[in-house]
């Protein structure tokens, strides 16, 4: 996830690459060894006894036996006889007591052929890793070369329920007192590496059980992800370690499955952790064109694991496994390093504790694979390479577990900030619907007081024309009937006015401007006055309050009013802008100006400022032989 680089992948990388190094070189080293100075094995050769049916020294009569292990699996279960043979030559000058080291399998026969006794046979378990065979002379005192002789060894390897090391393959000589030294120490190593990998597992049971009850209280994908993830952490060592420890629960009773499976469960992994790593932390709400690569991604991981599946179960590319297995870790650590590295940029809690816990696996895995070639190490720090792999795991789970309830703390606080906001729109909605009620029953009783006194103008304005007419006044009474026509027509456009405001449609700066634009044009147009717009208003528009919209319009109204009464300008200039924060409108003419103080007991001077007031705002009038600038503030 980071330029630290989502170190869990790398950690597994550096693994798998280590294993096939390995490989290799136990590909290209000798199949025998004597550790005795003056003792040779020489001549190796194996059959494969898939009749199950063939004896001993017939066996030797056939002609099919190979030199070379290949064109096997590295490692696969022995389902019938193998049989092996080789030469033990003394070329010392003195009587040699030796100790062979064979794979270890459940039951193994040894045919002994001196060359000047019969064969000697027995039948029994491996001399290789159990601490009884030190004092068994039944499994020694019958390897005795004089000087200079010679024994052929003929093993017979009967099918048992462990698995077959083909690549690892070794035919060890040496002396008793090594091996006693050896296997004492092999021993309690395997026993300590053993009650090491037993406390794991419990562990990962435990891990598991614990992040299943969670993820049922929580029901989030990732816990899915993230459980699946370290199910098949353990089912990867169980299928390497369940034989060893006797449990008898799955792979020992089906060992082609561990052998089929192997590479598979190595792999697997992968997938999982990139479904729990994108969204546990949310990759799709920081980076959404990240999230399609990532996905695309474990596509690709899940393709490579079937083809990996696929190919340890049919060997259809058996020549070319390793160039397979070389192949998708390479592709899978650039990849990787790609994508991890685009994760990198997104910072929060729950990245860093991701970070942090993958950089220990990461620390582990490279000290115990540097171990595994420098030997320096293995004698500077007291633990074996597995235990400091598997302690490595075990912190992770831990600062993963960490994670987890610092990611159930985040989605619980921002649950409550989801209600919290909830519950502030729906506090909000009832203020607007408040004010609209308000302004509603306001609008109502200015209309009713000014329609009603308009009405009753008109009516007192009426009967007095019709006085005029009948006393013959035709002059006056034209004059009434104008005036009666003018307060008609005023209280028709107030009427509009007082519609539009209250039209939830117009409750915005685009129909605002509109509305302001439509008025000036008309009536400057009518007096050739140029003027010149600039509205600046938001690409995401905000509802602006009914009392705020009547009140910016109605300021708006009478400026444009008094300039064409009395500015006598030739020219204005309209600006309205909304911000974040506030909304603005400044009206400038070049007109006469006009001198404050003389003209602010006015109606119409007070009534904007009080309509400035009212709507929490600021009115600015600056006047002057060269225009008048009005300048009106109003906070959201």
């Amino acid at each position: 996830m980071q330029t630290k680089v989502k170190s869990h992948f790398l950690r597994n990388y550096l693994l798998i690459l280590s294993l096939f190094f390995q490989q290799i070189a136990f590909a290209q080293s000798d199949v025998l060894i004597s550790k005795i100075e003056g003792v040779r094995l020489a001549n190796f050769s194996y059959i494969n006894d898939e009749s199950n049916d063939e004896k001993f020294p017939e066996i030797l009569q056939l002609n099919n036996w190979a030199s070379k292990l290949e064109g096997k699996p590295k490692n696969f279960v022995v389902r019938n006889n193998f049989w092996f043979r080789f030469k033990i030559i003394n070329d010392r000058a003195d009587l040699q007591k030796i100790v062979l080291v064979v794979p270890w399998q459940d039951s193994l026969t040894y045919y002994l052929k001196y060359t000047t006794t019969d064969s000697i046979k027995y039948s029994g378990h491996s001399m290789y890793n159990a601490l009884h065979v030190i004092n068994d002379q039944r499994r020694t005192s019958e390897l005795y070369l004089n000087a200079g002789d010679s024994c052929l060894v003929t093993i017979k390897m009967i099918p048992g329920k462990h698995l077959f090391y083909f690549s690892q393959f070794k035919m060890l000589a040496e002396s008793e007192s090594d091996f006693i030294k050896n296997a004492g120490n092999n021993y309690f190593e395997n026993r300590f590496e053993l009650n090491e990998v037993i406390v794991f597992l419990s562990i990962v049971l435990f891990q598991l059980l614990f992040i299943s009850l969670q993820g049922m209280f929580m029901k989030r994908l990732y816990y899915v992800y993230y459980v699946l993830y370290i199910l098949m952490i353990g089912l990867y060592y169980l299928a390497r370690y369940e034989t060893h420890l006797n449990w008898n629960i799955f792979f020992t009773f089906y060992p082609d499955v561990t052998v089929k499976m192997n590479n598979f469960l190595l792999f697997i992994p992968f997938y999982f952790y990139y479904c729990f790593a994108r969204h546990f932390c949310e990759i799709k709400k920081f980076d959404p064109p990240l999230e399609k690569k990532i996905k695309i991604a474990e596509k690709i991981i899940l393709v490579y694991c079937l083809m990996v599946l696929l190919n340890d179960v049919f060997h259809w590319m058996n020549g070319m496994s390793s160039g397979l297995l070389l192949g998708g870790i390479v592709v899978l650590l650039l990849m990787s390093v790609y994508l991890l590295y685009k994760i990198s940029q997104i910072k929060n809690i729950v990245s860093r504790i991701l970070v942090f816990g993958s950089l220990v696996a990461l620390v582990s895995s490279v000290l115990a694979n540097l171990m595994a070639f420098i030997p320096y190490l293995m004698n500077l720090l007291p633990w074996q390479p597995l235990v400091i792999t598997m302690t490595g795991v075990l912190i992770e789970m831990i600062i993963f577990n960490s994670g987890l309830v610092v990611k159930a703390r985040q989605t619980e606080i921002d649950r409550l900030n989801v209600q919290l906001k909830l519950v502030e729109e729906t506090e909000k909605k009832r203020n607007i619907e408040k004010t609209y009620f308000e302004e509603r029953n306001r609008i109502a009783a200015d209309l009713h007081d000014d329609i009603g006194a308009t009405l009753s103008s008109i009516g007192i304005y009426s009967d007095a024309a019709s006085k005029k007419i009948q006393m013959g006044d035709t002059e006056k009474a034209k004059y009434l009937l104008k005036h009666i026509g003018n307060v008609s027509r005023e209280t028709m456009n107030n009427m509009s006015d007082i519609v539009w405001t209250i039209n939830p449609i117009n409750d915005d700066s685009i129909h605002l401007t509109q509305k302001m634009e439509s008025y000036v044009s008309t009536l400057f147009q009518a007096k050739g006055i140029k003027v010149n717009f600039d509205f600046k208003l938001p690409e995401n528009q905000t509802t602006i309050p009914i009392a705020v919209r009547k009140n910016i319009y109605l300021i708006f109204k009478e400026t444009i009013n008094n300039i064409v009464k009395y500015a006598e300008a030739s020219s204005v200039s309209i600006q309205f802008e909304e911000t974040n924060f506030e909304w603005l409108l400044k009206v400038k003419d070049n007109g006469k100006g006009f001198i404050i103080a003389d003209v602010s007991n006015g109606n119409g001077l007070r009534n904007m400022s009080l309509r400035a007031k009212e709507a929490n705002g600021s009115l600015d009038i600056k006047s002057g032989p060269d225009g008048t600038d009005i300048f009106l503030k109003i906070p959201k």
